[in-house]
């Protein structure tokens, strides 16, 4: 299994034959410091959370978490973000790469109850050190 590594901590990939690249979920919340929800249930509880109401989300990981529902707002958002910017830049196909933005630009507005557009995502991964111009997508 392929790893990256971000800011110290070793992301392993998982590799599928659509060519589609995406980082393994616990080890991701281990950076952006959500371990708490690393148990399958926990995993499974927010994605439905998230796909329901980001609101519910928010509050569920504050509560697991054991921190602030502004704080919880930024892990999730950066744990979107660092997510998207591995899924675009290690991905093979034009398609995947795609998909990928729009899920992040629809995870992430509903999750900042704002409209999220490309210039808006470009700026949050170059933010996160990845050095991305999604102008062509």
């Amino acid at each position: 299994m392929k790893t990256i590594t971000i800011k110290g901590k070793r992301i392993r990939l998982s590799h599928r034959v659509t060519g589609e690249t995406m980082p393994i979920a616990e080890d991701l919340l281990s950076l952006v410091g959500m371990e708490s929800l690393c148990t399958p249930d926990a995993l499974k509880r927010f994605f439905d959370l998230m796909e329901i109401n980001p609101e519910f989300a928010i509050k569920f990981v504050s509560y697991h978490c054991d921190i602030r529902q502004v704080e919880a707002q930024k892990r999730i958002k950066r744990y979107f973000v660092i997510d998207t910017g591995i899924r675009i830049t290690k991905s093979k196909k034009r398609a995947a790469i795609q998909d990928s933005v729009k899920v992040a630009k629809s995870y992430l507005s509903d999750l900042l109850d704002t409209w999220v557009f490309t210039d808006d995502l470009n700026i949050m991964l170059n933010e996160e050190g990845f050095n991305i111009d999604l102008i062509n997508y």
